[in-house]
């Protein structure tokens, strides 16, 4: 059964794709990103089927804060999400408030952060970039811990294999790739 839709509005005179979502983990809303830089936040209310064409409005909307949005995705424990944006950052925000908690960008030319996936114990996020480098950040500490160019060409996917230290990544060198993390 259809729920729910909200047709985009044009950015700059072109299309406004929504380029990546997210749930929160309660399942109340959905988080968007779109190519306007823009995160908007929407609600499925319990009485969904009630709805009608044109009252799916966003609850929230804020500025990425630097570039389109990429990708995003929500925390295990439900208390933040993150994103990773055209202009290079990770940011991560408040699942309560809606309000950004931190960011960071590594030094790059190319910064294009294109893919994120969050560790199943919320504790780190790896950040694939268009220039081929992958870098894990720390939650905790708010910082990376290592980075380094692990493809010949731009990473699309990242994705942590739940409960493990386990780190997939794929490219357009046409590779997947299988990566062990340890701590040191």
């Amino acid at each position: 059964t259809f729920i729910l839709q909200c047709t985009n509005v044009e950015y700059e005179g072109k299309a406004n794709h929504v380029r990546a979502i997210t749930w929160t983990k309660d399942s109340k809303y959905v988080i968007c990103g779109y190519e306007d830089y823009k995160i908007r936040i929407f609600e499925l209310p319990s009485d969904f089927h009630k709805l009608e064409e044109g009252d799916s409005k966003p609850v929230k909307e804020f500025d990425s804060g630097d570039g389109e949005v990429f990708q995003l995705q929500c925390s295990s424990d439900g208390k933040f999400f993150a994103s990773a944006t055209g202009g290079g950052a990770l940011t991560i925000w408040n699942t309560e408030t809606w309000e950004k908690l931190w960011s960071l960008s590594r030094k790059s030319d190319k910064p294009h952060a294109t893919s994120l996936t969050i560790s199943s114990d919320d504790k780190y996020i790896a950040v694939g970039y268009n220039d081929n480098y992958v870098a894990i950040f720390d939650t905790k500490q708010r910082k990376i811990t290592c980075e380094a160019q692990v493809h010949t060409m731009d990473i699309f996917a990242v994705k942590f294999v739940p409960t493990t230290s386990t780190l997939v990544t794929s490219s357009l060198d046409k590779s997947i790739k299988i990566w062990d993390l340890k701590e040191s």
